[in-house]
């Protein structure tokens, strides 16, 4: 009570002073007729257990709504939220001495208001009264401009009434808030709302409504109650996981048993710790902690359990039965720290506990979850480490400890901001190896910890000799991972280690079973190192995958090393993604083509690895000039030319011997060459190229390369041999047959010559046949070079809002894929269709935002081509000309800095 009037700092006299008070009020009480409200109990006070005050009443009824509200009773939620919202009456304490207390249950209770009105919204959404709430969420949001849910309530508010234009326009006001105000991108709930709408996806409110679920609001944090036993109290500060703490709150109020999981050395005990304190007085029956990581026999377990109780007798027939007899109807919190060295042990004793106890909530510590039923695992990640610019708890924490070893570095004029970003990147935001580099200032410079941190194991063996044993280093964190595992799940563990970025399942078995792991269940093992917090699952567009910390991984690397298998396991990793790029490209043109598009994208870290494999091994060069080469639709079209020609040079370099594998190399090589304006190199290697196919006798390459020879001079001023070229390539593709992708886009490419040659008509025939091709297979990425083509030959022939409405179209499907090259040209061509529809504001953004896409490329207009930049040419000039100076630059300004995500709906709401 000293603590909640005066906080850290009480006057000696304090304990007098609070007795006076008390005095004074319980006389106040009594002449009210609330005589005994306050009673003395023992060598304190206590208030009635059935109390009732209109702050808790609030909060139930708070409670109350949103369980009304989940269980799918949208009206009756209303009307209790109608009740509880009559009772604020204006900010709550505000005639309370301020203090400590006093400023965190203001903030409680505001947010449980806040949260009320959430709910109020939600449930006005799914009963359908859209229209009635929109005034009431714009205008919250403008008192409110940072509480980035409701700009999400206000957008699928917008989307079901069908005012999706103006749903957008609100996501670009959030967006622009968040990022020019706290630096912060929009989260994945509203980024998701708005992708919805771009897609055209049917929106209803169910669908597009955060997940509504019981949870209770955070109880005040307020002083520790004297029932239970001492939970440590860490001697450095708690540095970030403000999101981390409140969801566990949520979690201990509506669930009995939460385990935080996570990889050795990510805060987990830290972030337990700090987080029933904020919950102490939730919990009258006490809060007990114990921890497990020194004990190694299961069988004492229960004996440490009743010990912390202070359960003396332990010679009843069963010690659980004492135990419980303790715990009845007691409203405690037991946490149970390090439990991954018993889990089994651990999960029964809290089976039992949790069957018979109602009362009693467990909060687990442990890298692998206890797997019961009812469990709540919350994965604990490592910190965030985002640019120097803005909040980095990961870069706070290493500052904090970094001035605890080297008082100087509390300055903030003696600190590096970027070299701390780098190595808290380096160390992965895991908060031990952080603690540990932090300790190593002690005789390194930033610079030279940074240079040594390539060797995490060597750079970080030393720490604080206060910490435990397995946190004493980093390599001895991962090595109490590696025993807990089995022998068939430490080989897998080793043999995963090769993977880069995040891997499926499929992946897995295929490069890392073989008979050596017997008849192990592989599916099991997986699972195992899951939830041993080995690797992390992950939900991604295309389905479950795996990540594995680089430390973890590195750990598991040097094992597979010392094996002597790491050879055999790199050239199966190497066969199984160079089997994945070869039957992607065998199966592009028809449907699908984004998913698979998608899959190439999550998967670019381990073809690069692949890659780097057959590049640094000797003999494995073919291989490397396939894999470079298979992936040209990705290079060609999809804002990957710059790494695709690196990949393609390197592969191309490492051996001069003829092969169809060569041959294929230098044509796609030449194709990017094309796109980045080099037509001379690119001749060089088509001339190449041709010799080796003919002399190879290889038909179809020799199509390819006259197909790609002709694009070639489309794009490098030669239109009337490119025509010729490409009715060549185009009639041999029908004789021998190939890709049927590259066949389709052969015709959309003549089209385009018979458009600059001023033969629209001809151009649309060709178009027609392409895209009822396209059509017939469900192909997406070659239709929309079909529409941007059929837009300008519609424009020739002055249809322009036909024009228009296929340029629009293009740009969607351009997007869709991150077309960059398609996406600067379908701009230009939209803003000469503008200007000429007397739009000039809109045809000057559009210039911007093309003029943003070649600059994001870092070149321009196919390296000099006439036809094209003529194009840009007239719109900019009828512009400059319609529109005053600045005018002209301001629109222009406003679509060169369009974010290259909001370009399309940049378009939508023109």
């Amino acid at each position: 009570m000293i603590r909640a009037l005066w906080d850290d700092s009480p006057p000696r006299t304090a304990p007098n002073t609070l007795r006076s008070h008390l005095t004074r009020l319980r006389a106040q009480l009594s002449s009210a007729g609330f005589g005994g409200l306050v009673a003395t109990d023992g060598a304190g006070f206590a208030l009635p257990e059935n109390i009732d005050s209109d702050a808790r009443l609030f909060e139930s009824t708070a409670r109350s709504a949103r369980n009304i509200l989940t269980s799918g009773n949208p009206a009756a939620a209303v009307n209790a939220i109608a009740g509880g919202l009559e009772m604020w009456r204006g900010d709550p304490l505000s005639d309370v001495r301020p203090s400590e207390w006093a400023r965190a249950e203001f903030a409680r209770l505001t947010e449980i208001r806040t949260g009320m009105l959430e709910t109020k919204f939600q449930a006005k959404i799914l009963l359908g009264d859209h229209e009635a709430i929109v005034s009431e969420l714009e205008q919250f949001v403008a008192d409110s401009p940072f509480q980035e849910r409701f700009w999400g309530l206000l957008v699928t508010t917008l989307a079901c009434a069908g005012r999706r234009a103006e749903a957008l326009s609100a996501y670009q006001r959030a967006r622009t808030i968040l990022t020019e105000e706290l630096g912060i991108e929009p989260g994945y709930e509203l980024q998701r709302l708005q992708t919805a709408i771009l897609n055209g996806e049917s929106v209803g409110p169910r669908e597009l409504l955060p997940t509504i679920h019981p949870q209770e609001a955070p109880p005040t944090a307020g002083p520790a109650r004297p029932l239970g036993n001492i939970v440590p109290v860490p001697p450095t500060n708690f540095i970030g996981r403000d999101s981390e703490v409140s969801t566990l709150v949520g979690l201990l109020g509506a669930s009995h048993l939460v385990t935080l999981t996570g990889v050795g050395g990510v805060g987990k005990s830290r972030l337990a710790i700090e987080s029933t304190r904020q919950v102490a007085d939730s919990f009258p029956g006490g809060i007990w902690y114990l921890d497990l990581s020194l004990l190694d026999q299961p069988d004492l377990l229960i004996h440490q359990v009743l010990e912390i109780f202070d359960i003396r007798d332990r010679t009843a027939p069963t010690l659980l039965e004492q135990l419980i007899s303790r715990l009845v109807g007691a409203d405690a919190l037991l946490l149970l720290d390090n439990c991954e060295r018993m889990v089994d042990a651990c999960a029964d004793l809290v089976d039992t506990l949790l069957r018979s106890l109602p009362h009693l909530r467990i909060l687990v510590t442990s890298r692998q979850a206890l797997t019961l039923q009812g469990e709540r695992i919350l994965a604990v990640p490592p910190l965030a480490c985002p640019p120097a610019t803005e909040h980095n708890p990961a870069v706070e924490l290493f500052w904090d400890r970094a001035a605890a070893t080297v008082g100087e570095l509390a300055s903030p004029e003696l600190r590096d901001p970027e070299l701390a970003v780098q190595i808290c990147r380096r160390l992965e935001g895991i908060p031990l190896a952080i603690e540990l580099a932090a300790v190593q200032l002690r005789v390194l410079s930033l610079d030279d910890l940074l240079r040594r941190l390539t060797d995490r194991f060597q750079a970080l063996a030393s720490g604080h000799r206060s910490a435990p044993k397995r946190h004493h280093t980093l390599r001895a964190t991962i090595d109490w991972s590696f025993d807990l595992c089995s022998p068939e799940e430490q080989t897998l563990w080793a043999r995963l280690s090769i993977f880069r970025g995040t891997f499926d399942l499929s992946a897995a078995e295929t490069v890392c079973r073989d008979e050596t792991l017997g008849g192990a269940d592989f599916t099991a093992l997986m699972a195992n190192l899951v939830d041993k917090s080995i690797f992390a699952r992950e939900t991604h567009p295309i389905g479950v995958r795996f990540r594995m910390l680089e430390s973890v991984s590195d750990y598991g690397r040097q094992h597979l090393r010392k094996s002597g298998q790491d050879i055999r396991f790199l050239n199966r990793h190497r066969d199984y993604y160079l089997q994945v790029v070869e039957t992607t490209q065998r199966s592009w043109f028809g449907p699908g083509q984004l998913d698979r598009l998608n899959r190439i994208r999550t998967e670019l870290a381990n073809l690069r690895a692949a890659f780097d494999h057959c590049i640094t091994s000797p003999g494995q060069t073919e291989a490397a000039q396939r894999l470079a080469a298979g992936l040209h639709l990705l290079w060609a079209g999809c804002d990957y030319t710059a790494e695709g020609q690196h990949w393609l040079n390197v592969a191309l370099a490492a051996s001069d011997e003829p092969s169809p594998a060569r041959a294929t190399a230098l044509w796609v090589s030449a194709r990017i060459d094309f796109l980045q304006g080099d037509q001379i190199q690119a001749r060089d290697k088509l001339d190449e190229a041709w010799q080796l196919a003919t002399n190879l006798d290889d038909q179809l390459t020799l199509t390819h390369i006259l197909h790609i020879r002709g694009s070639g001079d489309l794009i490098g001023n030669e239109v009337t041999t490119a025509k010729a070229t490409l009715v060549q390539a185009f009639t041999r593709y029908r004789e021998y047959g190939g890709d049927p992708s590259l066949s389709a886009l052969c015709g959309i490419q003549l089209a385009m010559a018979c458009v600059m040659t001023d033969d629209p008509h001809t151009a649309i025939e060709h178009l027609r046949h392409a895209l009822q091709l396209c059509a017939a297979v469900e192909d997406e990425w070659i239709h929309s070079y079909g529409l941007y083509v059929l837009s300008w030959a519609t424009y020739t022939l002055g249809n322009l809002e036909q024009a228009l409405a296929l340029v629009l179209e293009t740009l969607i499907f351009k997007h869709r894929f991150r077309d960059m090259v398609g996406l600067a040209a379908g701009f230009e061509q939209l803003a000469r269709t503008l200007v000429d529809l007397g739009q000039s504001r809109s045809a000057a953004r559009a210039l911007g935002a093309a003029h943003q896409c070649w600059d994001a490329m870092g070149r321009g207009w196919f390296g000099g081509s006439r036809e094209w930049r003529a194009v840009y040419d007239y719109a900019e000039a009828k512009c400059r000309d319609d529109l005053p100076e600045p005018v002209f630059q301001k629109e222009f300004d406003r679509g060169y800095a369009s974010p290259l995500a909001d370009l399309v709906p940049f378009i939508l709401v023109r």
